[in-house]
């Protein structure tokens, strides 16, 4: 028995030895770049993107802390002050003050704008007793809110607070009075 390959065998296996041509390695290396740069320019998107979904996420939470807070506070009102000079907690006008019995002690929540670093925010203070307790700051705003009552706001059934946050999303938050 011969132990010796066939001719064609051997050359054959010469050839597969040889590895690539000049003209696959030109090609294969021109579909990798393409596919590259397709896939950097989804990531680069991706990432772009990204920050979009921050800002809808932090207005939408701003929204709904608006939404909680204002609600609440026109619920427990007995009296209601547009532009309050003597808000609570600050030397500045209130955009609205809300006012409270709670067990005996006078609880007050105003709803400020303050500009802090350039950047306008929605602020409510509350005090008990005239004396402040606590502030969250609510919401960033474009600009000072605007603040509706009906039927008007010597005493008023509902109050509306409405306006833009600073990335763009529009609010309008309507709480209505309890009636004893």
């Amino acid at each position: 028995m011969s132990t010796r390959a066939h001719p064609r065998i051997v050359a054959d296996r010469v050839r597969d030895a040889r590895g690539l041509t000049l003209v696959e390695l030109l090609i294969s290396i021109t579909i990798s770049s393409l596919i590259m740069g397709v896939l950097a320019s989804a990531a680069i998107l991706f990432f772009q993107h990204a920050n979009d979904n921050d800002r809808t996420y932090a207005d939408q939470a701003s929204v709904q802390l608006i939404g909680s807070l204002f609600t609440a506070d026109a619920q427990s009102a007995t009296s209601v002050i547009q532009d309050d000079s003597s808000a609570c907690g600050s030397a500045s006008p209130a955009l609205v003050s809300f006012m409270w019995d709670d067990a005996g002690t006078t609880a007050k929540a105003s709803w400020f704008v303050e500009t802090v670093t350039g950047s306008q925010g929605l602020v409510r203070r509350r005090c008990t007793n005239d004396t402040p307790i606590e502030k969250t700051d609510v919401a960033g705003v474009q600009s000072p809110p605007a603040i509706t009552c009906d039927p008007d706001c010597n005493s008023p059934a509902t109050i509306t607070i409405s306006g833009t946050t600073t990335n763009g999303a529009t609010f309008g938050v309507t709480g209505a009075r309890r009636t004893s």
